[in-house]
């Protein structure tokens, strides 16, 4: 192509897409592009559009115009959904609406530490939560300073944005805190030694497993090294003096699992 340089600014500012993106995409048509080649040029599509929330409506009317969670009710199996179901997935009925207290506990979760710029702020935890009186899990974003403090059983409340526009991203999660106090939630009051200790509890058991898996993995890494590994013509696993060490790392690994 004649002068790529000045077609790759002038599509560029057509469609408001950065030069070197431009310039990568098409680095064939400047280089070596055959006259019978398929001939692609750059362009942009942009739609404004409306979408509905059907049967669902008040949910997110709720929470945009009143700050407050909704569920539906089956009359039928008395099951609670949030996200709510026009209908009961298990009985098939319509349901009714039922205000929730917005409290709950983490199912599960992930820590996500990259995405598009959808979401300001990296890295975050998005999580399945169930709240109190549902028979659901709803996903939403648990907001913390530090993301390694989230745990499946995590007690949480939602909490809504000052500015909301009827999308489910009006309202998020944070750590529950105890009544009367302004410390995220750690349990009932007068429960800290029982939670601290139980978690010692697990940790005594964790941590043992976790070393002796490392300490297996450095013996079997080790014993394969001595076999590759050549010194004066021969594996160094044929030494004495490395046959003795990897000896006493698999004697002291067999002494740690009798512990």
């Amino acid at each position: 192509m004649k002068d790529f340089e000045s077609w790759v600014a002038r599509n560029a500012a057509r469609i408001g897409v950065r030069e070197e993106d431009l310039r990568r995409a098409f680095a064939h048509e400047a280089e070596d592009a055959a006259p019978d080649d398929v001939l692609q040029v750059p362009d942009a599509w942009r739609a404004t559009y409306r979408y509905s929330y059907g049967g669902v409506s008040r949910f997110f009317r709720e929470i945009r115009d009143n700050g407050r969670l909704m569920g539906s009710h089956c009359e039928t199996c008395g099951r609670v959904f949030c996200p709510p179901r026009r209908h009961c997935p298990h009985c098939y009925e319509s349901t009714g609406w039922v205000e929730l207290p917005g409290t709950g506990e983490i199912e599960t979760f992930t820590t996500v530490h990259f995405g598009t710029s959808a979401h300001k702020r990296y890295p975050f935890v998005c999580a399945y939560v169930k709240l109190h009186g549902t028979d659901s899990v709803v996903c939403a974003i648990l907001e913390m300073d530090d993301v390694s403090l989230a745990r499946v059983g995590l007690k949480v409340e939602a909490a809504f944005r000052d500015e909301r526009d009827g999308r489910i991203t009006d309202f998020f999660i944070v750590q529950a805190r105890l009544p009367g106090t302004s410390g995220a939630e750690g349990g009932e009051p007068g429960e800290g030694l029982k939670q601290a200790l139980g978690s010692l509890d697990v940790e005594r058991a964790m941590t043992p497993f976790s070393s002796i898996g490392v300490a297996q993995a450095c013996l079997e890494a080790s014993a394969a090294y001595a076999l590759e590994r050549s010194q004066f013509g021969k594996p160094i696993a044929r030494f004495q003096l490395i046959q003795e060490k990897i000896a006493e790392m698999a004697m002291e690994l067999d002494i740690a699992r009798t512990y």
